[in-house]
């Protein structure tokens, strides 16, 4: 056994001997050999530890490692209608709320991440469905009183590759508070809320040193800077992002976040600067924008030709399950609508489920408020078709018509209850135009507007919030595709941002005085039904003096450098 050991102590004194002697002879490559092999035992490490910690949840301040070092960011969508309510009301009720898919080249995952409140009446009890691209994600059971649900629905790879991502939201359910029938057999006691901070959340390995990614990255709202560029322009690019939807500030010096700066067109549409602003150069450049960060599916400038379909003015187009009466609501701006012409007839195409024999259906049409039309069809007929006049007298700058599908069948059982049906309002409906349009007033307006080519300019350089203004101001009448150009002396027509304290050195800008008269004054207050006031101007004493202008108000000055 000794002789075995001493044998043993042998070898491993030789080999000891020998590897220092290679060490010794063969330098710096065999340590360097060791000391590779101790940094890659530590990278294996490190990454076994990133690829099973786990992350806390999506976010810009956030960066996630893959297992090649590759950096992740997560970007996030917000919900749709940022300052509108978004939900489901009554049961049973449904929506789809559509959330637009950034165009980035590629995603390495994705989620809804959804904050829901639900207000449900005492010994009431429903059940709520998410679903996602016509697919049925997750149901909840809804509890009564108030609570705040919080859910994240992961998103396939397919569900990625659409330009679109369709959140449909059910709920059915009883609100009998306590009584052996419903109020008023409705089931009224239940809301749900979509909250502002839902928003698609998705994950990239774009770097955001690219000016796609970078815009997408940027904090809500968007900062567009008021410093060191033209103003008429930076203010032109707020209405035309804002009326897309999307929430946009204008900004002085000082501004920490994501800037986005309006400059002159060239080939390239956005810029990423060296102190991490963007660069949007022109149209193209603000439309580039607007693909990136818009969440609903349609933008204004995409209203091209004649006739409308109800879908591209974001009316809902699916099958619905309804009781008692179905609305549909079909949102339009004039400003919108190409060649800024006002529609006189909608065109209604819907089709229902059958009801019992003896039942009509009974449509209602409404224009801003309005009764237009009303109409009865037999219930036997599953397809409804009506054509409506809309008045262009009863159309301002912002319209909204309704339509409403009643069931008339009376209501089964004790309670009284009305049977389930389905509705939808068909793509082939539709916004039309004819011969009739307006001789003055606003719908006269923005046509003449959107026959020509615009000079945009101002009396002097404005505050942020002024600017602010203007830019509400000139999105309610401005064409969508309207030709813009901000070189003194071109243009068809001159439109002059100022404020009242400077409404004077507007008309002498316009040629008012001695010169070619303003034709006309936009102020942003007075106007009725929401619109701002129209006034012709006539060059006479008391058009240049107009003691209902106060110092602090905005307003644009009009004139037609050509014959009108």
């Amino acid at each position: 056994m000794r002789d075995l050991w001493r044998l043993i102590l042998l070898a491993l004194t030789s080999f000891a001997l020998v590897g220092g002697a290679m060490s010794y002879s063969r330098g710096s490559d065999f340590r360097q050999t060791l000391i590779e092999i101790s940094d890659h035992g530590r990278a294996l490490a490190r990454n076994t530890v990133t690829a099973f910690s786990g992350t806390t949840g999506p976010g810009l301040d956030q960066t996630q490692t893959s297992s090649i070092d590759t950096p992740l960011v997560t970007l996030r969508v917000p919900r749709p209608k940022f300052g509108e309510w978004v939900g489901l009301m009554g049961f049973p009720d449904e929506t789809e709320v559509v959330f637009a898919v950034p165009p980035l080249d590629s995603y390495t995952s994705g989620q809804l991440d959804l904050v829901l409140d639900s207000q449900l009446a005492h010994d009431g009890d429903g059940v709520l469905q998410i679903s996602v691209n016509g697919t049925l994600r997750q149901a909840i059971v809804l509890d009564s009183a108030q609570q705040t649900i919080n859910v994240s629905v992961p998103l396939s790879n397919e569900d990625l590759q659409r330009p679109v991502v369709a959140l449909g939201l059910a709920a059915h359910g009883t609100t009998s508070s306590g009584q052996t029938c419903p109020t008023e057999a409705g089931n009224w006691g239940s809301v749900i809320s979509l909250e502002p901070q839902s928003a698609l959340a998705v994950t990239t390995s774009e770097a955001i040193n690219d000016p796609r990614t970078a815009i997408v990255a940027a904090a809500s709202p968007l900062a567009l800077s008021l410093s060191d560029v033209s103003q008429p322009m930076a203010i032109w690019a707020a209405q035309r992002l804002r009326r897309a939807g999307i929430a946009t500030d204008l900004v002085a010096d000082g501004h920490e976040a994501t800037r986005l700066i309006a400059s002159a067109a060239s080939s390239m549409p956005l810029e990423l600067r060296d102190a991490g602003d963007v660069a949007m150069s022109g149209a193209s450049g603000v439309d580039a924008v607007v693909a990136l960060r818009r969440s609903d599916r349609v933008a204004p400038a995409a209203l091209a030709s004649w006739p409308l379909s109800v879908q591209q003015l974001a009316t809902d187009t699916t099958v619905r399950n309804f009781r008692g009466t179905k609305r549909w609501t079909i949102p339009y701006a004039l400003a919108d609508l190409p060649q800024g012409r006002v529609p006189d007839r909608l065109a209604i195409d819907i089709r229902a489920s059958t009801l019992a024999a003896g039942n009509d259906w009974l449509l209602r049409v409404s224009l801003d408020g309005n009764l237009l039309q009303t109409q009865r069809f037999a219930g036997s007929t599953s397809d409804i078709s009506l054509v409506v006049d809309l008045p262009v007298a009863l159309q301002h700058l912002d319209n909204a018509v309704t339509v409403e599908l009643v069931d008339t069948s009376p209501g089964e059982g004790a309670c009284n209850r009305k049977p389930d049906a389905q509705a939808q309002l068909l793509t082939s409906s539709r916004l039309e135009t004819g011969v009739q349009q307006p001789v003055a007033g606003w719908g006269a307006m923005v046509q003449k507007l959107a026959a020509g080519s615009i000079n945009l300019g101002m009396t002097g350089a404005m505050t942020p919030a002024q600017a602010s203004a203007l830019a509400d101001l000139l999105g309610k009448f401005l064409p969508a595709d309207a030709v813009m150009t901000y070189q003194a002396g071109e243009g068809d027509f001159s439109l002059i941002l100022t404020t009242g304290a400077q409404y004077g050195a507007a008309l002498r800008l316009a040629g008012s005085v001695g010169g070619i008269q303003a034709d006309a004054l936009i102020l942003s207050k007075g106007g009725q039904n929401g619109d701002p006031l129209l006034v012709q101007l006539d060059g006479s004493e008391a058009s240049r003096t107009r003691p209902d202008i106060a110092e602090s108000d905005v307003l644009i000055v009009v004139r037609y450098n050509g014959e009108q």
